[in-house]
This record gives C-alpha cells, sequence and structure tokens, in this order.
C-alpha cells in the first residue's frame, strides 16, 4: 500500500486559495514584507506537526492532497494447489498491511464495525461508502455511467487536514491527466454551475468547485455529496505515509531521533554503531563546508551501551580548532554556533542522516525562513546555490521565504511571488495571491531586459520606451527624476513591438506597477485626458475606441496606430489592465531632436532644416534611405552611439519642456493610481 502526495491547497483568509503541485524541488516564496510568506510555512508545519496554531492563525486552512494506490492482488491460485490457495487465504501480513495502511484505517473510521480488511473487502468496501455518501445526500445511487463511476472509484485521490492534532480527511477529486473522463465531466459540471442556478446542478453526485493554481490556471475539484470529513484518532497518517517536516525556524538544536533509530537497529543486529556514527559526523561535516567557507565541524555524540540502558539520549556537538593548535578540535554547544552557522548545520545533518538512514529522503519537506540571513554575499551565493540543489531528484521538498536575488535568479529555483490583488465589489477588497514564475514568465522578463531580482523591487511604475537611444537620452536629461519617482525604464526594441507589451504577465501579475508608454511624434498633451475618458467604456470597446480617436488630434504616423492599439488590447484583455496602463507622447519625430544638432551634423542650421533637406533628397533619388537617422549617418557621417548620446545630453542647458511635462504627467498619475487602492 503506498501513498503518493499529489499538491497542497492553501485557504487563509484574505487570501486567494490556491492549489499548488507537491514536487521536489525548491519553492522560493517573494514579496514585501508582511504579505504573509511566513503564514504560508506555519500553515505546512501545521499540517504536518500538529499542535495548537497562533491566535491569528487559526482560520487557515493547508491541505495535503494524495493519491492512495492499491497493492496488486496475487492472481488467483490453480485449482488443485491447496498449498498456494492456503497461503494467498492466510495472508494476514498482507492484510494486517493494509488495515494499518492510510485507505485501510479510512475505511475504518467510515465502517460502523472494525472489521479486519482484506485487500478484496478494502476494494468493496470503499467501493460501499462511496455509494452510501450519494444515496444519503441525493436519496438515490450514482447515475452517471458506470465507465465514469469506475473511474472515481479508482482514482482515490483523499484531501488531509488537521486540527489541532487530530487528522480529518475525506474522499477527493480533481482533473488529472491519467483521469482524462473525471476530469471532462468535472469541468462541465463546473461550467454548468456558472451559468444555471444552483438548485438546477443537484442531480450531481459531487459537490464541484474550483480553485485558483499557483500557475495562474484553474482547477477543477470535487467532493463526494456535501463532502463531510472523518476524523483519525490515534493514527498519524504523515508518519504512516512516510512525510516528514522539519522546520529550521523553531529547530535551535538538531533532534536525533531519526539517528537513534538507527543505531538501535544497529545495535540489534550486533554491527559497528561507533565506526557508523563517525561515518555520518564527517558526513555532516563535508555537507556543511559544501555550504559554507567554515572551520565548524559537526559529530555525533553517542553514549555507552550501559548509558543507553539507563535512558541517555545520544546527541549531535559542533567542533571547532583549538586554540593555538588547529590540528586538533573541541567541543562547542549548539548554541554557540552564530545564526548562519546553526541554520545550515541543521541542514548540513539532516542531509547526511537522509543518506545514510534506510527512510532515505522518501516525502521530507523542509521549511526555512530567509536561509540568506546572516551570510555576506560571497557566502550567499555558495550556501544557496547548494541549497537548491539539494533537492534536486531526492524527493525533498524546501520551503522557504526570501528576500535573496541569489536564490530567486537560481534556475533551480521555483520562485512563488506573494503579492496583494483589488478584488472589484463594494467595498473594494484586498486578496493576497500566489503566483508562480515558471520558465516562460522568466523568458518574458528577459525578454524586457528584466531579471527575477528585478521583481524584488517595489517599482511604482514602468516606462516603456522605443529603443535604446530613448533610454540613454531619458536617462541622462530626467534619470534622477525618474528614479526619486521609483520609476524604471524599459527599452522595447521598436514602437511596432508596443501593441505586443500588453501581454506581458510579468509585469501585470508580479508587479502592481503603472505602465507608461513614451512614443515619439505623438502629441505631448490631450492624450492623458482622452484615455482617462476612453476607459470608462472599458464594457464598450467599440465606444472607447471612438472616444479614444475623437479625443485627441492624432498624427497620421505609425507610432498614432500602435498607440491606439496598445491601449485598446489593454481593455480587451480585461483583468483591470486598462487601469494600470498610461499614453505619453512628445511631439518631435525622434527623441534625438531634443539634443543640439550640430553634435551629429556640425554643418546643419536645425533639425528641421535637415529634416527638409532629407525630404527633398528622397524626392530626388529613390536610393535615398526612407529613415531618417539612416541617412543622416549616410550624408553626414552622424554616429549614434551610447557615448554620442550622452555626451550631446550632457552639452544641453535646461530640460526639454515636453520631458518636464512628461515628469509632471507621470507624477499625476502614480498619485492618482495609488490614492484609488485602498490602504
Amino acid at each position: 500500500m503506498s501513498t503518493t502526495p499529489i499538491g497542497l491547497i492553501l485557504d487563509f483568509p484574505g487570501h486567494k486559495e490556491t492549489y499548488v503541485p507537491w514536487k521536489s524541488g525548491t519553492y522560493a516564496l517573494f514579496g514585501k514584507n508582511g504579505i504573509g510568506k511566513s503564514r504560508v510555512l506555519t500553515a505546512i508545519r501545521h499540517l504536518f506537526q500538529g499542535g495548537m496554531p497562533d491566535a491569528s492563525n487559526m482560520q487557515d486552512r493547508c491541505s495535503l492532497i494524495v493519491e492512495a494506490h492499491m497493492p496488486e492482488l496475487p492472481p488467483a491460485a490453480a485449482e488443485g494447489d491447496l498449498d498456494a490457495l492456503a497461503r494467498q487465504i492466510l495472508d494476514f501480513e498482507r492484510r494486517s498491511e493494509f488495515r494499518k495502511s492510510f485507505l485501510g484505517k479510512y475505511l475504518q473510521v467510515t465502517e460502523s464495525a472494525e472489521a479486519e480488511l482484506d485487500m478484496l473487502a478494502g476494494e468493496a468496501a470503499y467501493a460501499k461508502h462511496i455509494d452510501d455518501e450519494v444515496r444519503r445526500n441525493y436519496g438515490g445511487s450514482w447515475e452517471e455511467s458506470a465507465q465514469l463511476w469506475q473511474c472515481v472509484l479508482k482514482q482515490r485521490y483523499f484531501e488531509i487536514q488537521r486540527v489541532y492534532d487530530t487528522i480529518l480527511i475525506r474522499p477527493f477529486y480533481l482533473e488529472s491527466r491519467d483521469h482524462p473522463e473525471v476530469s471532462a465531466y468535472l469541468v462541465e459540471t463546473d461550467k454548468r454551475s456558472d451559468q444555471e442556478e444552483e438548485s438546477s446542478i443537484l442531480w450531481s453526485p459531487l459537490t464541484v468547485g474550483a480553485t485558483a493554481t499557483v500557475d495562474d490556471g484553474r482547477l477543477c475539484t470535487a467532493v463526494v455529496g456535501e463532502g463531510h470529513f472523518h476524523r483519525l484518532h490515534g493514527f498519524d497518517v504523515m508518519a504512516a505515509m512516510g512525510h516528514t517536516c522539519v522546520d529550521l525556524r523553531a529547530a535551535p538544536e538538531p533532534k536525533a531521533d531519526l539517528v537513534g533509530r538507527a543505531l538501535a537497529q544497529l545495535l540489534t543486529e550486533g554491527a559497528d554503531y561507533d565506526a557508523w556514527a563517525t561515518q555520518l559526523g564527517q558526513e555532516a561535516t563535508r555537507q556543511l563546508r559544501l555550504a559554507l567557507q567554515t572551520s565548524v565541524g559537526l559529530r555525533v555524540d553517542v553514549p555507552s551501551h550501559a548509558d543507553l540502558l539507563a535512558g541517555k539520549r545520544l546527541e549531535w556537538l559542533a567542533t571547532v580548532p583549538k586554540f593555538g593548535n588547529v590540528m586538533q578540535t573541541r567541543d562547542i554547544p549548539f548554541e554557540r554556533l552564530s545564526t548562519a552557522e546553526r541554520t545550515w548545520a541543521l541542514l548540513a545533518i539532516h542531509r547526511a542522516t537522509a543518506s545514510m538512514v534506510d527512510q532515505g529522503w522518501q516525502h521530507s519537506t523542509l521549511l526555512i525562513d530567509e536561509p540568506e540571513q546572516g551570510l555576506h554575499r560571497a557566502a550567499e551565493h555558495q550556501a544557496l546555490g547548494w541549497l537548491a540543489e539539494m533537492a534536486q531528484g531526492s524527493g525533498t521538498s524546501i520551503w522557504c521565504a526570501t528576500h535573496s536575488p541569489t536564490l530567486l535568479s537560481d534556475e533551480r529555483v521555483v520562485p512563488v511571488a506573494m503579492r496583494e490583488e483589488l478584488r472589484t465589489g463594494n467595498p473594494i477588497s484586498r486578496v493576497t495571491t500566489m503566483k508562480l514564475l515558471g520558465p516562460a514568465e522568466r523568458e518574458e522578463l528577459e525578454s524586457l531586459g528584466l531579471s527575477t531580482t528585478d521583481l524584488l523591487a517595489t517599482r511604482r511604475g514602468f516606462l516603456l520606451v522605443e529603443g535604446a537611444h530613448d533610454e540613454t537620452v531619458l536617462s541622462e536629461l530626467i534619470g534622477t527624476e525618474l528614479a526619486e519617482l521609483n520609476v524604471e525604464i524599459i527599452p522595447i526594441r521598436g514602437a511596432r513591438h508596443l501593441p505586443a507589451a500588453i501581454e506581458a504577465r510579468t509585469l501585470f501579475d508580479f508587479t502592481d506597477a503603472l505602465l507608461f508608454a513614451l512614443l515619439d511624434g505623438l502629441p505631448s498633451e490631450g492624450l492623458d485626458q482622452a484615455w482617462s475618458e476612453a476607459r470608462k467604456y472599458a464594457d464598450d470597446a467599440e465606444t472607447a475606441l471612438r472616444v479614444l480617436t475623437e479625443g485627441v488630434e492624432w498624427p497620421p504616423n505609425d507610432e498614432s496606430g500602435w498607440m491606439k492599439q496598445w491601449l485598446m488590447r489593454s481593455i480587451e484583455r480585461g483583468r483591470g489592465r486598462h487601469s494600470r496602463v498610461e499614453p505619453l507622447g512628445v511631439s518631435r519625430a525622434d527623441i534625438i531632436e531634443y539634443l543640439p544638432v550640430q553634435t551629429f551634423a556640425p554643418d546643419a542650421i536645425s533639425w528641421e532644416d535637415l529634416r527638409t533637406q532629407h525630404a527633398k533628397r528622397r524626392a530626388i533619388s529613390k536610393n535615398t534611405p526612407k529613415d531618417f537617422k539612416s541617412w543622416l549617418s549616410k550624408a553626414h557621417h552622424a554616429t549614434f552611439n551610447t557615448q554620442t548620446l550622452r555626451q550631446a545630453s550632457q552639452r544641453m542647458d535646461h530640460v526639454p519642456h515636453d520631458f518636464t511635462h512628461l515628469l509632471d504627467r507621470i507624477g499625476a498619475a502614480l498619485r492618482e493610481y495609488e490614492a484609488d487602492r485602498p490602504m
């Protein structure tokens, strides 16, 4: 009998119910202080370890979804083989295994009599229990197809919760690739419940709902009937399934229980347990020094036989070089280690123990709060890299709350952003969400010139500009002011890419920032008023476009079309994106035309004169480049590299009016946006 963890469901007051797939690896929760990262770790710890939660966490719910696997029964004995038949019937060990197992114990608490259940009886008891639940809630038996009914029975997912020290358990169903019939049924039933009155779906033997997923999806789930939980008394489900949880936040000293059980087994076998303990200490020391550059060592202090019989417990000790003789060591208690050394010594001990004890890494969960705490930059890179590697292919799940750019940028780590979103309604409320930053999101960030660590900075706004030239000029002329407003410039490699930028999920889903778009050749004034009027009609895209088009005099250029596409896509994509985008313009056709013209063409009178020359040359010769800057490079040997643009910007004795108006508009938009968000 085996049980496989499938996922976690986290549901707290003020927190959007979220399903997180269970897998080996390192989950790194990040977000602003007070967002609830430690609260998630505490809920996971309570699920595994029980106890009395804090008063502030009494309503927090963390469920573990597992799948129970029934072992295959041996084939029936051949007729006449009485010995084989007797062995099959009298296979008490197998029946005992089932009775003590997860599914067997569950069936016992749902049955009035605690009968001895073997595998075949277990199959029948489980089917009868589900059918009884259906009859009790709906007054009839399962009315769907036999095929679907069999799929539901075979799925055998269970939801496990804990209230204080009592385990609660119930059958649970969710979308699964392995059970497409069940998935299709759940999705269809959930769709009907969204479209019809609640009373119209009472024919369903399953109560179907949906929960958000950490990858910003939606997962259909269900329970039988009203989904009553059953209580398990005196049975540690987590331990029975081989699940262990170590909370390093509340473990100042290492526990030696697992080592003690291994030594007891060695004593029973008459093995050399002293040599084994020495080897374990050496492995723990090796792991610690892989994580940190330290002279600290670790060893297990094993009492003598007599002391063990007298009840003395073994313990872990730290070792450091003796004063004046670095070749010898002395023992020190764990509390003498620094905070960082203590945390990483506990991790090293856990890893060494798991590698040398038969139980290995099966279903082990580690909880760590800010593993980077107490480490300098060089040590942080080494230690967090070791931590990320620790869970690779080992069966261990590591959950940590962090503010470390080093950990979040490691490709072996799964960053999970925690942030607040607004729920529309009366009144408007906040809800905390959890969203996975996967490979697609990382790639999107890279295309925007950002990294995962940029999401740690609480930017108030991002200013999308056409390219590197715009970024350089704006940084030189108003970069200080933009930094004071906490606005970051992002070049998008051409105005034609602006409409697609509205699809940048990372900017909308992982930040609260406003998105400003600045294009050349657009009116510097009036755009904001036109857009403000247009988004009043967010529910009517056709009217919004008309209001936007008529609200300002749009120049007949490509930039006008791209800006309108960007704004209208924000309305069409929904989810309130239109409330987070703001259009900006500068009246000149190219941002370089705000710089001294002689820097690029020493003999030129003005930029207007150069534009006139370009137009005339194009009228005379088809070989004249269409692009203005390409023509300047060819006709006047102008260069537009970063150094030239910076030098030209530094020669300016004033900031152009269009740029000061730009700053005023950005500041006003930020104040208005933040004033509308409830605190």
